[in-house]
């Protein structure tokens, strides 16, 4: 997992999220599957604050979270999916 974090102003968030795209793009070129975890550490950080304090600077604001990792086994064809899907 990787934090990003700035001070808040100016072109913070979207200097962040450059930043984080850029490694995104950089673990793909090495094999690494990647992907977005914003809203999970958000939620984490809501529960433990002091976690947060460890974590992020004082001053600073999160702004991107990722997880990185290498990919898994292949998964097995299970074939076509049958039957019906309803939304409600």
């Amino acid at each position: 997992m990787i934090l990003v974090s700035a001070k808040e102003g100016g072109t913070s968030f979207e200097d962040s999220c450059l930043a984080m795209e850029n490694m995104f793009i950089a673990a793909a070129s090495l094999g690494i599957m990647s992907g977005w975890d914003h809203a999970t550490v958000k939620d984490l950080f809501r529960h433990d604050p002091a976690l947060k304090a460890e974590l992020i600077p004082e001053g600073y604001v999160l702004y991107a979270a990722a997880f990185f990792g290498y990919p898994g086994p292949s998964v097995k064809d299970r074939g076509e999916r049958k039957g019906t899907v309803e939304f409600k």
